[in-house]
């Protein structure tokens, strides 16, 4: 008899960041292809929470008309978890973040 598997871990990193000019996005789930990063809040540990979070950040953005700011969170699997190609691409993105907020934090 075998155990089933168990899915890994994931937190879910938000971040608030200004899309590049011209992001007109149809719904609060769309992420900017081009953005900086304006402040990082924290991990979000399942997704539910980060989904809640990002919904009313967006939707109220959205609501608005004024979009200086966008809610995206990132995932960020155990180290031991299996990695897959996306998966990595968004390890890798989420560390290219990190070191970009570590820079503008130094200045």
């Amino acid at each position: 008899m075998t155990k089933p598997r168990r899915k890994p871990k994931t937190t879910y990193h938000a971040f608030l960041v200004a899309p590049a000019p011209g992001f007109t996005p149809s719904n609060w789930q769309q992420n900017p292809d081009y953005y900086k990063v304006i402040q990082y809040l924290g991990p979000k540990f399942f997704r539910g929470q980060a989904d809640a979070w990002k919904f009313l950040h967006n939707h109220e953005k959205q609501n608005q008309g004024s979009i200086d700011a966008w809610a995206i969170y990132l995932d960020d699997l155990d180290t031991q978890a299996a990695q897959t190609g996306s998966t990595l691409s968004n390890q890798a993105l989420l560390a290219l973040t990190r070191s970009n907020l570590a820079a503008t934090q130094d200045n």
